[in-house]
């Protein structure tokens, strides 16, 4: 098994799940292990009970012929990729199916495979109403970039691009103090990705690039 594509997978997860949204409480500290140490010892099976990451993850691989765990996979649906550009449309319904059968109705332009979409088009329509403030939960789960500003012990200030709705999502920028401890060597003017207020991984030139791209990409599907 590929330990830097688990590792990745974890990187990502380790947030909502230790939030108690995704997989099962027991993970946090597995995956918690697998970035720290390598020892990715028990993280297949850990991230096989977070669904809509297995769905998105299972329908890349059938379209790209790798193996759901691999690398590119796992980069194309948190960060984005070149493997994105590969996917057929009529994929809605077979999506909906890997969730669980998602009530949703609507049917979006495009079916674009990253988290973006899943948060921005799936989530977002289904906890409309549901939750206090939705800008913000979008905010929190969208994995989104942002530069280091100022670092300090277990927390930094980034300046963070966000989004807000004004008759569509539209994208907006603001410094934010974050949770650090995943990358405890982060510097200032290194740009990271984020994801529930919490920074992930410090993004490469191309990476950031993609990240930027692909949430472009799909706010600009849904308008």
């Amino acid at each position: 098994m590929d330990t830097k594509a688990l590792q990745l997978l974890s990187r990502f997860g380790i947030p909502p799940n230790s939030r108690g949204y995704c997989g099962k409480s027991e993970a946090t500290e597995i995956i918690r292990n697998c970035i720290a140490t390598g020892d990715c010892t028990g993280v297949v099976e850990q991230l096989k009970q977070f669904q809509t990451l297995r769905a998105y993850r299972e329908l890349l691989a059938e379209i790209a012929g790798l193996d759901p765990f691999s690398y590119k996979v796992a980069e194309a649906y948190w960060i984005g990729n070149e493997l994105l550009e590969k996917v057929p449309e009529g994929l809605y319904g077979l999506l909906l199916q890997k969730l669980g059968g998602n009530n949703l109705q609507a049917e979006p332009k495009r079916v674009i495979l990253h988290h973006s979409f899943q948060v921005l088009w799936m989530g977002a329509r289904e906890l409309a109403g549901a939750v206090p403030n939705l800008t913000d939960w979008v905010n929190n789960c969208l994995v989104r970039w942002g530069k280091v500003v100022k670092t300090g012990q277990d927390e930094v200030k980034v300046e963070v691009n966000s989004i807000t709705y004004e008759y569509q999502w539209v994208t907006t920028r603001e410094t934010l103090p974050l949770d650090a401890k995943l990358t405890p060597d982060v510097e200032v003017g290194e740009y990271i990705a984020i994801h529930w207020r919490q920074i992930v991984k410090v993004l490469t030139v191309s990476e950031l690039k993609n990240l930027i791209a692909w949430t472009n990409e799909v706010i600009e599907s849904l308008r």
